[in-house]
């Protein structure tokens, strides 16, 4: 099992404030820097504290931006964090998008695949939504594939069925979730549906053959504390 860490930011007299409004700022103005260095670090500290209690059995994933790819002490960065946190790599999966993927290729695929040689598992997120470019797949080094969620909003059982009676956008929609799935498993990726929020939604791309599920069904986000107690009572699990 994989946990993502979500940035949020609390403003006072404004609450939470999801990452839409404020990451683009924080990419324009290189705040996005420190900022994932220090998700990065929290994240892992927080893990280390879970497996402490003895909550174990999972790693926990930290999303890349496309600036960060490109730093040329990406490597030495993450192997930092793991050492401060005293976690082993293979505990660790870094997340990148297709647009992240297509920056600085040559120098990204170069330090994705040295940390990965290192034990860090690399995903790519929002599969099918971004630019979708099937050859990069071929080079580019990932053990994870996740399917966006926007595929999953009209996707159950029936659809899979197919028939005529069947609503098109749905077959359609069905038959993307499809091929994807069958890319993913043909070479060797782990494939994660992502955005399930009904057991219709995951028995679906189970039987296409996906190996895990992301989104409400299994958890809504959550602080470290209360998360942490519902993995203590193995409330997370699909």
């Amino acid at each position: 099992m994989c946990l993502e860490a979500l940035v949020r930011l609390q403003v006072p007299g404004r609450g939470l404030v999801l990452p839409g409004e404020f990451m683009a700022l924080a990419e324009s103005t290189n705040l996005i820097h420190p900022l994932g260095r220090r998700v990065l670090h929290l994240a892992l500290r927080q893990l280390s504290d879970w497996r402490e209690r003895g909550l174990t059995g999972f790693r926990v994933a930290v999303n890349l931006s496309a600036s960060e790819v490109t730093m040329p002490d990406l490597i030495e960065r993450v192997t930092a964090a793991l050492e401060t946190a005293g976690l082993g790599p293979e505990t660790l999966e870094l997340e990148v998008t297709e647009r992240v993927a297509m920056t600085d290729v040559l120098g990204g695929v170069a330090r994705l695949s040295a940390l990965r040689a290192m034990g860090v598992r690399v995903a790519l997120d929002d599969f099918g939504v971004g630019y979708s470019n099937l050859s990069y797949l071929r080079s580019f080094p990932i053990d994870t594939l996740k399917v966006d969620g926007a595929f999953m909003n009209e996707i159950g059982l029936e659809d899979l069925a197919g028939g005529e009676e069947r609503n098109a956008d749905r077959q359609v929609g069905a038959a993307i979730v499809r091929a994807i799935v069958t890319l993913g498993k043909s070479m060797g990726l782990t494939v994660v549906a992502e955005g399930i929020e009904k057991r219709s939604q995951w028995e679906a791309v189970r039987t296409l053959g996906a190996d895990e599920a992301q989104g409400y069904l299994i958890c809504r986000p959550a602080p470290a504390e209360e998360l942490g107690g519902l993995l203590a009572r193995g409330s997370v699990q699909v």
